[in-house]
C-alpha cells in the first residue's frame, strides 16, 4: 500500500468527529444529556454542539421562506 493510501481522510475534523462520535454513543446507550434522547440527525448535531443543525427558528429556514415566497411558491 502506499503511504497516500494509508493516511485516512474524513470530511470533518478530528475534534468535531470526536465530538460526533462521543454524542452517538450517548444517543445510542440512551444517556443523551442536550436533547430527549431520539437518534435523529437534529440530535445529533445538538448533542455534539456542532453548528449544522437547524431548528425552526434558525435564520437559514426564515431566509429559504423569503425565497420561496417571492418565488410564487407556496410557504410551508
Amino acid at each position: 500500500m502506499t503511504e497516500q493510501a494509508e493516511k485516512r481522510t474524513s470530511p470533518v475534523a478530528p475534534a468535531t468527529e470526536g465530538k460526533l462520535r462521543e454524542a452517538m454513543r450517548r444517543l445510542l446507550t440512551g444517556t443523551a444529556t442536550k436533547t430527549e434522547g431520539r437518534l435523529t440527525k437534529a440530535n445529533l448535531h445538538v448533542e455534539a454542539g456542532s453548528a449544522r443543525h437547524h431548528e425552526p427558528g434558525n435564520a437559514d429556514h426564515r431566509r429559504m421562506g423569503r425565497r420561496r415566497h417571492r418565488r410564487g411558491a407556496p410557504r410551508g
